[in-house]
């Protein structure tokens, strides 16, 4: 399988609709995976990383990622690409989401909620593609 480390960062979380169940975040996406066909010799062309343009980001194989309790998605045009010589890719992304959530209130203003987010591939089967929390720079 394509094993793709993730990092998320919660930038805001700005609404949360207790009739709707729901709330709204946004998040910095970033996700990694390795690539042989995108990787050059260093001591050939003397550039260890470089960041793609949209016209070629557009036309390197990214994850179909998508979150599970996710109601809406915006995705608000703020990426980008990094390609290593080794054949490292990082695309991160900046997303506005609205998350389902169940929420218990029955305790509050005492109450404490916990809403789970998960992800996955939309097109690829679990065999195909394995998200794993990544830890670290990269």
């Amino acid at each position: 399988p394509v094993i793709v480390g993730v990092e998320m960062f919660i930038l805001d979380i700005s609404e949360l609709d207790t009739v709707e169940m729901e709330f709204k975040m946004d998040v910095f996406l970033r996700q990694f995976w390795e690539d042989d066909r995108l990787g050059w010799e260093l001591e050939e062309y003397q550039v260890d990383k470089m960041v793609l343009g949209k016209e070629e980001e557009a036309m390197v194989w990214r994850p179909d990622t998508f979150f599970f309790q996710e109601k809406t998605r915006v995705d608000t045009k703020s990426s980008f690409l990094r390609l290593s010589h080794t054949g490292a890719v990082l695309w991160s992304s900046r997303l506005r989401m609205t998350i389902s959530c169940s929420l218990d209130l029955k305790r509050f203003p005492f109450d404490q909620q916990t809403c789970p987010v998960s992800m996955e591939s939309f097109s690829m089967a679990d065999k195909d593609i394995l998200f794993i929390w990544h830890k670290g720079e990269q």
